[in-house]
Protein backbone atom coordinates (compact mmCIF):
# COMPACT_ATOMS: atom_id res chain seq x y z
CA UNK A 1 0.00 0.00 0.00
CA UNK A 2 2.92 2.34 0.63
CA UNK A 3 4.10 1.92 -2.96
CA UNK A 4 0.56 2.67 -4.16
CA UNK A 5 0.55 5.88 -2.13
CA UNK A 6 4.01 6.86 -3.41
CA UNK A 7 2.90 6.31 -6.98
CA UNK A 8 -0.30 8.29 -6.54
CA UNK A 9 1.59 11.22 -5.02
CA UNK A 10 4.33 11.25 -7.64
CA UNK A 11 1.73 11.17 -10.43
CA UNK A 12 -0.59 13.61 -8.61
CA UNK A 13 -3.54 11.22 -8.79
CA UNK A 14 -5.60 12.39 -5.82
CA UNK A 15 -8.88 10.71 -6.73
CA UNK A 16 -7.23 7.33 -7.25
CA UNK A 17 -5.42 7.72 -3.93
CA UNK A 18 -8.71 8.58 -2.23
CA UNK A 19 -10.43 5.48 -3.61
CA UNK A 20 -7.48 3.28 -2.68
CA UNK A 21 -7.25 4.67 0.83
CA UNK A 22 -10.99 4.18 1.36
CA UNK A 23 -10.72 0.57 0.24
CA UNK A 24 -7.66 0.00 2.41
CA UNK A 25 -9.40 1.49 5.43
CA UNK A 26 -12.43 -0.74 4.88
CA UNK A 27 -10.23 -3.81 4.59
CA UNK A 28 -7.90 -3.22 7.51
CA UNK A 29 -9.81 -1.14 10.08
CA UNK A 30 -10.98 -4.21 11.98
CA UNK A 31 -7.70 -6.12 11.89
CA UNK A 32 -4.78 -3.70 12.13
CA UNK A 33 -5.46 -0.02 12.70
CA UNK A 34 -1.75 0.85 12.95
CA UNK A 35 -1.21 0.16 9.25
CA UNK A 36 -3.89 2.69 8.34
CA UNK A 37 -2.09 5.29 10.44
CA UNK A 38 1.21 4.42 8.78
CA UNK A 39 -0.17 4.66 5.24
CA UNK A 40 -2.06 7.90 5.84
CA UNK A 41 0.91 9.50 7.58
CA UNK A 42 3.11 8.52 4.63
CA UNK A 43 0.54 9.97 2.19
CA UNK A 44 0.53 13.36 3.94
CA UNK A 45 4.31 13.34 4.39
CA UNK A 46 4.96 12.64 0.70
CA UNK A 47 2.47 15.32 -0.35
CA UNK A 48 4.15 17.91 1.87
CA UNK A 49 7.57 16.92 0.54
CA UNK A 50 6.36 17.43 -3.04
CA UNK A 51 5.20 20.96 -2.17
CA UNK A 52 8.60 21.74 -0.68
CA UNK A 53 10.35 20.30 -3.74
CA UNK A 54 8.14 22.40 -6.01
CA UNK A 55 8.97 25.53 -4.02
CA UNK A 56 12.68 24.78 -4.25
CA UNK A 57 12.32 24.17 -7.98
CA UNK A 58 10.45 27.46 -8.45
CA UNK A 59 13.14 29.31 -6.50
CA UNK A 60 15.83 27.66 -8.62
CA UNK A 61 14.02 28.62 -11.83
CA UNK A 62 13.83 32.20 -10.62
CA UNK A 63 17.55 32.22 -9.78
CA UNK A 64 18.47 30.58 -13.09
CA UNK A 65 16.53 33.29 -14.90
CA UNK A 66 19.04 35.88 -13.72
CA UNK A 67 21.67 35.57 -16.44
CA UNK A 68 23.03 39.09 -16.25
CA UNK A 69 23.10 40.52 -12.76
CA UNK A 70 23.28 44.09 -14.04
CA UNK A 71 20.32 43.79 -16.41
CA UNK A 72 17.55 43.00 -13.95
CA UNK A 73 14.74 43.27 -16.50
CA UNK A 74 14.69 42.15 -20.11
CA UNK A 75 12.52 44.03 -22.58
CA UNK A 76 10.26 40.98 -22.87
CA UNK A 77 9.77 40.74 -19.11
CA UNK A 78 9.02 44.47 -18.84
CA UNK A 79 6.40 44.21 -21.56
CA UNK A 80 4.92 41.06 -20.05
CA UNK A 81 4.76 42.56 -16.56
CA UNK A 82 2.96 45.67 -17.82
CA UNK A 83 0.46 43.61 -19.78
CA UNK A 84 -0.25 40.97 -17.14
CA UNK A 85 0.60 42.86 -13.97
CA UNK A 86 2.48 39.84 -12.57
CA UNK A 87 6.07 39.40 -11.70
CA UNK A 88 8.23 36.58 -13.03
CA UNK A 89 8.27 34.80 -9.65
CA UNK A 90 4.46 34.90 -9.44
CA UNK A 91 4.13 33.24 -12.84
CA UNK A 92 6.71 30.61 -11.94
CA UNK A 93 5.00 29.90 -8.60
CA UNK A 94 1.64 29.58 -10.28
CA UNK A 95 3.01 27.16 -12.86
CA UNK A 96 5.14 25.01 -10.54
CA UNK A 97 3.93 25.31 -6.94
CA UNK A 98 0.17 25.82 -7.22
CA UNK A 99 -0.64 22.35 -8.63
CA UNK A 100 1.17 20.76 -5.69
CA UNK A 101 -0.58 23.06 -3.22
CA UNK A 102 -3.91 21.95 -4.67
CA UNK A 103 -2.85 18.33 -4.39
CA UNK A 104 -1.78 18.78 -0.76
CA UNK A 105 -5.09 20.46 0.04
CA UNK A 106 -6.97 17.55 -1.54
CA UNK A 107 -4.78 15.15 0.44
CA UNK A 108 -5.78 16.82 3.70
CA UNK A 109 -9.46 16.73 2.76
CA UNK A 110 -9.21 13.09 1.70
CA UNK A 111 -7.53 12.04 4.93
CA UNK A 112 -10.03 13.92 7.08
CA UNK A 113 -12.87 12.31 5.16
CA UNK A 114 -11.38 8.83 5.61
CA UNK A 115 -10.69 9.24 9.33
CA UNK A 116 -13.90 10.96 10.38
CA UNK A 117 -15.99 7.98 11.54
CA UNK A 118 -13.41 5.89 13.34
CA UNK A 119 -12.96 6.46 17.08
CA UNK A 120 -9.63 4.61 17.11
CA UNK A 121 -8.19 7.07 14.60
CA UNK A 122 -9.22 10.25 16.43
CA UNK A 123 -5.65 11.20 17.34
CA UNK A 124 -4.59 11.00 13.69
CA UNK A 125 -7.72 12.96 12.70
CA UNK A 126 -6.78 15.70 15.15
CA UNK A 127 -3.18 15.76 13.93
CA UNK A 128 -4.31 16.00 10.32
CA UNK A 129 -6.78 18.79 11.10
CA UNK A 130 -3.99 20.68 12.85
CA UNK A 131 -1.68 20.17 9.86
CA UNK A 132 -4.43 21.45 7.55
CA UNK A 133 -4.81 24.57 9.71
CA UNK A 134 -1.04 25.08 9.57
CA UNK A 135 -1.19 24.68 5.77
CA UNK A 136 -3.82 27.43 5.55
CA UNK A 137 -1.78 29.67 7.81
CA UNK A 138 1.58 29.08 6.11
CA UNK A 139 0.32 29.66 2.58
CA UNK A 140 -2.35 32.25 3.53
CA UNK A 141 -5.16 30.19 2.01
CA UNK A 142 -8.31 31.98 3.20
CA UNK A 143 -10.75 30.10 1.00
CA UNK A 144 -9.34 26.73 2.04
CA UNK A 145 -9.50 27.84 5.68
CA UNK A 146 -13.23 28.53 5.35
CA UNK A 147 -13.77 25.21 3.61
CA UNK A 148 -11.77 23.40 6.29
CA UNK A 149 -13.89 25.01 9.01
CA UNK A 150 -17.06 23.98 7.15
CA UNK A 151 -15.76 20.45 6.69
CA UNK A 152 -14.87 20.05 10.36
CA UNK A 153 -18.19 21.59 11.40
CA UNK A 154 -20.06 19.10 9.21
CA UNK A 155 -18.07 16.20 10.65
CA UNK A 156 -18.88 17.40 14.17
CA UNK A 157 -22.59 17.72 13.37
CA UNK A 158 -22.65 14.21 11.92
CA UNK A 159 -21.14 12.84 15.13
CA UNK A 160 -23.63 14.62 17.38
Amino acid sequence: MLKFVELCVSLRKGKIAKEGLHQYKNISQNTNIATIELVITKFIQLSEEKVQEAQAKADQITLDGLDDLEATETPESILLSTVSGEQNKDRTDRAVVTPWLKFLWEAYRTVLDILRNNARLEALYQTTAHQAFQFCLKYTRKTEFRRLCDLLRNHLQNVA
